[in-house]
Formats: C-alpha cells, structure tokens, sequence
C-alpha cells in the first residue's frame, strides 16, 4: 500500500521501519534529501560509503536494507537507481529501470509488515517526474501487499 502525508519525513515513527531514499554508487550523499540523511544517519552514511568504494557500479540496481544492531539509528534502505550524480547522473530512462530493480531488490530483504517512509523517490535532484516513480514502486508493491510505503510531501 502506498499512502502520502505532509510532514517531516524524519518524524515519522513506528516498529519495522525503515527510512529509504535514492542514491548514487559513487558514496556521496552531498546535497538534497540525501544530505539530510547524511546529517541524521552519520553510521548510515559510513557503511554505504564502504559499500560504494568496495562495489561502485556493481550496485546499481541494488536495494539494500540496512540496520546497526549497535546503533540507535533506524533501519535505512538504499536504492542504488543511478551510477553517479549531479550532471553526470543517469538518463531519466535508466534512473527508472533501476529503481524497479532497486526496490523489487529492497522488498525481497524487508522484515514482513515493513513500513517504509520515504520522499518522494527520484525527484530532487534525479529529476525523474514523480509520477513515473510512483508507477514502479505501486507495481513492485503488488508482491508485498504486507509493506506499507509512505511518500513524505512538504
């Protein structure tokens, strides 16, 4: 199921969740929503930096969910849908194909009954109309009915 609300994303709450956004291969989460979560998930950031420096391209397609047993950050998933960033991002075609494999990758891994919060996937600085992103993540949602997704809106 996907619903929207207004609102912070990063107010939102729960048990089994998990904070998601877009994200490059190249380990920069420099600007937009993806320095927001830099600043709020510093330990996040750190292992998805160590993954891109291991992995880079090989990650493009991924989703992963991430959750520190050691930490009290929540779970943060990533959705790989672009090799680089800025003017060097991926055409809004590719962006696309990898945000179908990124969440079907990501859905194969969350806990059953996940409630994934997130902006609204690709539209920042991906430039990727919302509305396209939307279509493919209602269509990779149809396998876990038990997900609920919410698109934070300011």
């Amino acid at each position: 199921m996907l619903t929207y609300k207004r609102g912070d994303l990063f107010s939102a709450s729960g048990t089994n969740i998990v904070f998601v956004h877009a994200c490059n291969c190249k380990g920069s989460w420099g600007a937009g929503i993806a320095l927001q979560f830099k600043q709020r998930f510093p330990l996040a950031y750190k292992d998805y930096q160590q993954l891109c420096h291991k992995h880079d391209s090989r990650l493009l397609g991924m989703g992963v969910y991430h959750k520190r047993v050691d930490s009290s950050e929540p779970p943060v998933g990533y959705l790989f849908t672009s090799l680089n960033y800025g003017k060097a991002k991926d055409s809004k075609d590719k962006i696309l194909k990898n945000t179908k494999r990124s969440i079907a990758c990501l859905l194969s891994v969350l806990p059953e009954k996940t409630q994934v919060y997130s902006p609204k996937i690709n539209a920042g600085l991906f430039a990727v109309p919302w509305e396209e992103t939307e279509k493919v993540i209602l269509e990779c949602l149809k396998v876990r009915p038990d997900v609920t997704w919410t698109v934070y809106e300011l």
